[in-house]
């Protein structure tokens, strides 16, 4: 299954209704692996010129650098955007869940306070997160015509309204 095609199952799973809640089209896979924004404004023009509903992003460095340009184009083109950074959403984006970083923040001490005391950084146990976070914005939610379930908003960590 496409990046794509999950995004739209999720949104049905968690009951988002509205024009993204149809099968898609058409799934298109657009690999962003610059910091440079003409390429990343080039990328976006290729997915509005291809009829894209959707878009969502990964974790990775190139979506992060550029969370705010990406949330902008996609609102300005009316794509829902789900990715795992809670300053994505911040920044227009529909819906964030991924790690919580202050928690990733707040855990790093431990890491530093085995360091200080003398443990060998290899000999610390790599840890998976543990807290993760729902971000739900519900303006971009209401300009793309969407309905986002109460029962989805209960669990959302944060909603921005």
């Amino acid at each position: 299954m496409s990046r794509n095609a999950i995004l739209v199952v999720a949104l049905a799973v968690m009951g988002i209704t509205g024009a993204l809640a149809q099968p898609p089209r058409k799934i298109h896979r657009l690999r962003l692996l610059t910091t440079s924004q003409p390429m990343t404004t080039w990328r976006h023009a290729t997915m509005v010129a291809m009829r894209a509903d959707a878009l969502i992003t990964f974790s990775d460095a190139a979506g992060h650098f550029h969370r705010q340009r990406l949330a902008d184009l996609a609102f300005q083109h009316r794509l829902a955007m789900m990715t795992p950074f809670q300053e994505t959403t911040s920044a227009g984006g529909l819906i964030s869940y991924g790690p919580s970083i202050l928690e990733l923040v707040r855990h790093s001490a431990v890491f530093i306070d085995r360091i200080l005391k003398g443990t060998k950084a290899g000999d610390i146990a790599i840890e998976q997160p543990t807290k993760f976070d729902l971000v739900i914005n519900l303006k971009t939610a209401k300009a793309l015509g969407l309905t986002v379930p109460q029962s989805l908003l209960l669990r959302a960590d944060e909603v921005i309204e």
